[in-house]
């Protein structure tokens, strides 16, 4: 018998300018502002980041494995880290990624649409 997936836990704190390590959500529904903070060896799995701005972030080494992201991360820098069969989805025109840096990051099985 199957068991039910545990319902998404809603996090709407703000990171501004934050330095964050070592923190691993899942299943958390983020509808937060991470601007201008840093994150290392962090793991988002199976989240869904909405309407979180992400603009100025540097992330190292950070897992966002089965998340969706509706996101502004402009001038976001992600090194080292994992989007396998994470959704990147557009929303109007003021979210997605303008001038975002990828350094080394896999995306086995991610999607991109209208970002």
């Amino acid at each position: 018998m199957r068991m039910p997936r545990a319902k998404l836990q809603i996090d709407n704190r703000e990171y501004l300018g934050a330095s964050v390590s070592g923190e691993r959500f899942e299943r958390v529904h983020f509808d937060a502002n991470f601007t201008g903070s840093n994150f290392q060896d962090c793991d988002l799995i199976d989240c869904r980041l909405d309407r979180v701005l992400m603009r100025k972030t540097h992330w190292k080494n950070c897992h966002f494995d089965r998340t969706v992201i509706i996101a502004n991360f402009t001038d976001a820098r992600f090194e080292d880290c994992s989007f396998q069969q994470t959704q990147f989805k557009g929303r109007l025109c003021e979210y997605g990624g303008i001038r975002a840096r990828f350094i080394r990051c896999g995306f086995q099985g991610a999607s991109m649409t209208a970002v």
